[in-house]
């Protein structure tokens, strides 16, 4: 077979036509098997707003009389601190909540709504001890969600961003003692059902301080796994009333942990938030320093990491400080106090939505129109060598047909041209 030019320009055509095409489509499966995603806000007027859970952590957490009465030499020099006392009050568990104060006994609770609709009512009830915040803080939490104290009183109420919840903390510096003395108070604001143990504090209160912190609600939804979001669902896992309600990243890692730490060392360390509802015995000091550092060594922790991921519904608050004044003196005299206010600042919440950036149909969309494009390409190659073909075929045949075999005239070819369309 006879390689003619005309044919390596189609073998040409084709090669170039066919590497297009396998590039293009190796590109677009490329960037679809790399799951992207793009983000769109969304917001949302009066829906799904949901009022936050506050936990406020209280150096003068100690009642006195009980810490006396369980470590006697506690209160020999009449000191508010205890001293040489808190590591063993750290890394005992019983002993903290024996000498913890209850909420009750230096909380106030009120929620009240502008909303007719919506009846004032006390939630004191809804106050528990969450956790103890190392070095030296205990954790107080509201959530009028997670437990049935005042949940049907504020279900009742059919537009929770009319809500004002007003804290008050009240200590007598007599009945109560420290672990330090910073004058800090850490303020977290977060999504009601969970209580995640959050380093970083919305608010560093201080006492003799009226605050008010105005909140705007945000809702991220991430995609599952294999999208680039990779998130977990801790929703659909359920509550998990040790880890104080519907985990988060921070109370997953943290579970995780004194999993392993359980596991491998027999204990866990009394330094997690919630290490005394774990129900698995405290480690020595040393011992836990030492197992800790093997641990993280071996990279025993890094399973964590990869298990916990961010959660695939996650509501966060916006806060900001919107007012700030001095306690007058002449409010509970003798007493120490920290008033917090905590209302919405608006009744739409934005929603960041993580949606595919390439469906799979999208993908075949695209792969169909590349092969129509470099089929077409290649096809019109061809299409115009069969033209030249055609015409040259009728030439021949009008020569055959005139018996004139040095070639037809002039005028037959320019008529041959004109009725196929090339003149």
């Amino acid at each position: 077979m006879e390689l003619t030019l005309y044919g390596i320009i189609r073998v040409c055509i084709w090669l170039v036509s066919l590497s297009g095409f396998m590039y293009q489509v190796s590109t677009i499966l490329k960037m679809y098997c790399l799951y992207p995603f793009t983000v769109t806000v969304v917001e949302q007027l009066q829906k799904g707003i949901l009022f936050p859970a506050v936990t406020i952590c209280s150096e003068n957490w100690i009642n006195r009389s009980r810490l006396c009465a369980a470590v006697p030499h506690a209160c020999v020099d009449g000191s508010q601190n205890v001293g040489d006392n808190n590591f063993r009050i750290e890394y005992d568990f019983d002993l903290q909540k024996d000498v913890a104060l209850k909420p009750n006994e230096v909380m106030e609770c009120y929620m009240r709504s502008n909303d007719p609709t919506c009846p004032a009512f006390t939630c004191f009830e809804a106050l528990r001890r969450s956790y103890y915040r190392h070095p030296g803080h205990m954790c107080y939490t509201l959530d009028l969600l997670i437990t049935d104290h005042r949940r049907d009183a504020y279900l009742a109420c059919r537009s929770p961003w009319t809500l004002e919840l007003t804290l008050n903390v009240i200590w007598s510096p007599e009945k109560t003692m420290s672990l330090q003395k910073e004058n800090s108070y850490p303020i977290l604001i977060h999504r009601p059902e969970t209580t995640p143990p959050d380093k970083l504090a919305s608010l560093i209160a201080e006492a003799g301080m009226l605050y008010v912190l105005s909140v705007t609600q945000q809702v991220t939804k991430r995609l599952p796994p294999p999208y680039a979001s990779g998130c977990s669902d801790y929703l659909k896992e359920g509550a998990a009333l040790e880890m104080g309600g519907y985990q988060s990243q921070d109370t997953c890692i943290q579970k995780c942990r004194m999993q392993l730490e359980h596991r491998f060392c027999g204990c866990v360390s009394p330094l997690y938030e919630y290490s005394a509802y774990f129900g698995k015995p405290a480690c020595a000091r040393v011992h836990n320093e030492k197992c800790q550092n093997e641990l993280e060594k071996n990279n025993t922790f890094i399973v964590c990491s990869k298990r916990c991921r961010a959660p695939c519904d996650e509501t966060t608050y916006d806060v900001r400080l919107t007012g700030m004044s001095l306690i007058p003196d002449s409010t509970n005299v003798g007493l120490n106090k920290l008033f917090i206010k905590v209302k919405f600042s608006s009744d739409t919440q934005k929603i960041f939505l993580y949606q595919p950036k390439l469906s799979i149909v999208e993908v075949f969309g695209y792969m169909g129109g590349y092969l129509g494009m470099w089929l077409g390409f290649s096809l019109f190659s061809i299409l115009s060598g069969l033209e030249d073909k055609f015409e040259r075929f009728l030439i021949r045949r009008a020569h055959a047909l005139k018996k004139t075999p040095a070639g037809p005239p002039i005028e037959i070819a320019y008529e041959i041209r004109k009725y196929i369309g090339v003149e």
